[in-house]
């Protein structure tokens, strides 16, 4: 028999365990925070960069057209736009939007990992969504997929809340939970990324799998959630009406993906982020033993049977435990697909997926802590320090190549600028050769050499393009040539090639993954 004074000390108990708790994920907050904001100012913005600064002081009318021709939605513009208003346009205040972001997903994945297996679940994403390279490295990028990977995770969230709340509160007795919160956060992370709509999908088929092993016929269920899908699209469909050439005319972004290469790829980039050679073999087979362990635990509760039935239905729709699979899963393989019809492999756009990486990771830590708990007690500490030990350790390479290894690091155009300053002389000239180019490089270039952004339509126009070439030979000596992604412009590469012909290349030189080439004009001396 219970007593007064044990459900005290049962209670005392669990206010202690909470304590500690709340301890732990406000370290790891500032954990969190420090990896974020370090080193935050200290590479250069590089084009994609340079485009969201210079997008953002923009008025908002100008924003939203922009954006229609760009392969990105308004709603991080025109959050930029509220932030650089206030901190301004240096490399550390605008990137600093996408740090705060990055420590809410952590804080999110923390209450999804609640959600999804307990206090030690949480504690364990968190950690690891603390210390992953991979979300570091977008943290510390002044583009959109930091907001977009925070709020997926808070669709997410919202979304099991949503469920949970349905599964007790059946409509006849109270009720119906408010799909507001889901809703909005939904429609706010469609607005941020095109591809935000694989975490809808994916949110779909947990919806249609749970209810389909729940036995969940009722018409208010189906109506309930058919409607907040059709208002999704509703409200998604003026922009992409507004937005349709950009979208329909979206080219192939990667060569030909071969399964072994976007398995092996996925999990490096989600493990070590991208400043690394490889995989490091040890902490390759600890990571993908969590994995593994992760996702069975995930598979288990997805084909459990329902454990409670009221009438012909259960009571549970989906377990909470299942969830990370679909969070992870989908996206991935909606990449994949959609490759088929042309590549699309861009790792950056799967962030969205990192959140259910690091549950999977927690739930396989747990279940491993659990197992040598019940076999021996005496290991479970030590091994529990172990693994947060190893996820510390597995972080401290990748971080110190992306804070202190250049050749790791983003392109330098402050560097081409300064280079062009100090070698140029007032009769030479600068081709910026790639898409986007012009926004970054006036942003850090304060000289007066003409600039000619080329080519200046697409498609290239061939005879006009040779025209433009002619006249700046005629007109200048030599030329400073800024290399990036020339063949999204020239697919045939027409500029090169005219130049090769037509010019000597002096010399060049990489930085990063843009080259400055030195090419003399006219006649020779």
């Amino acid at each position: 028999m219970t007593t007064t004074d044990d459900r005290r000390q049962t209670g005392e108990v669990r206010e202690r365990q909470q304590f500690y708790a709340l301890l732990a994920l406000g370290l790891i907050l500032l954990i969190a925070a420090f990896l974020r904001f370090y080193h935050i100012g200290v590479q250069s913005f590089w084009a994609d960069e340079g485009s969201s600064v210079m997008m953002a002081p923009r008025a908002l009318p100008d924003i939203i057209r922009r954006t229609a021709n760009d392969i990105h939605p308004p709603l991080y513009y025109v959050t930029l736009h509220a932030w650089v208003a206030i901190f301004g346009t240096s490399e550390a205040a605008a990137r600093a939007l996408s740090a705060l972001f990055g420590i809410a997903t952590v804080a999110l994945t923390a209450a999804l990992g609640r959600v999804v297996g307990g206090q030690r679940v949480a504690l364990l994403a968190a950690l690891a969504a603390a210390v992953s390279p991979f979300a570091i490295h977008y943290s510390q990028e002044a583009r959109m997929y930091m907001m977009v990977t925070m709020l997926a995770a808070a669709s997410w969230l919202t979304f099991t809340q949503y469920l949970q709340a349905s599964e007790f509160s059946p409509s006849t007795v109270h009720r119906p939970p408010s799909p507001l919160p889901y809703y909005l956060l939904t429609l706010a992370m469609l607005y941020t990324h095109y591809y935000a709509v694989s975490v809808v999908v994916a949110q779909n088929l947990a919806w249609l799998w749970g209810t389909i092993r729940a036995r969940r016929w009722e018409r208010r269920w189906w109506a309930r959630w058919i409607a907040v899908q059709v208002a999704l699209l509703a409200a998604y469909l003026p922009w992409l009406w507004y937005a349709r050439e950009t979208i329909l005319n979206w080219p192939a972004i990667s060569p030909d993906i071969a399964l072994p290469f976007f398995a092996s790829e996925l999990f490096r980039i989600f493990s070590f982020g991208l400043a690394n050679d490889g995989l490091p073999l040890w902490p390759a087979l600890a990571f993908a033993l969590l994995l593994i362990l992760g996702t069975l635990q995930a598979l288990r509760a997805l084909f459990a049977r329902p454990l409670a039935v009221i009438g012909r239905r259960s009571s549970v729709v989906l377990s909470p435990a299942a969830l990370p699979i679909f969070a992870f899963a989908i996206p991935p393989l909606l990449m994949l697909l959609l490759s088929l019809d042309r590549p699309f492999w861009n790792p950056k756009f799967l962030l969205l997926a990192l959140p259910g990486y690091h549950l999977l990771l927690a739930q396989g830590a747990a279940a491993l802590l659990d197992g040598v708990k019940q076999r021996q007690p005496r290991l479970s500490a030590p091994l529990a320090a172990l693994v947060v030990a190893f996820m510390l350790l597995a972080a401290v390479p990748p971080l110190h190549n992306e804070y202190w290894e250049p050749r790791f690091w983003r392109d330098d155009y402050r560097a081409i600028a300064r280079t062009i300053v100090a070698r140029a002389s007032p009769d030479d000239a600068v081709l910026l050769d790639g898409p986007g180019q012009s926004e970054i490089f006036d942003y850090y270039y304060g000289g007066d050499l003409p600039r000619y952004p080329l080519p200046n339509t697409r498609p290239l126009d061939e005879a006009a393009t040779i025209e433009e070439l002619e006249a700046i030979a005629a007109r200048h000596e030599r030329l400073f040539a800024v290399w990036w992604a020339e063949q999204e412009g020239d697919p045939t590469l027409l500029i090169p090639h005219w130049l090769e012909e037509n010019a000597f290349e002096a010399g060049s030189r990489w930085f990063g993954n843009v080259r400055l080439a030195v090419y003399r004009l006219g006649d020779l001396p």
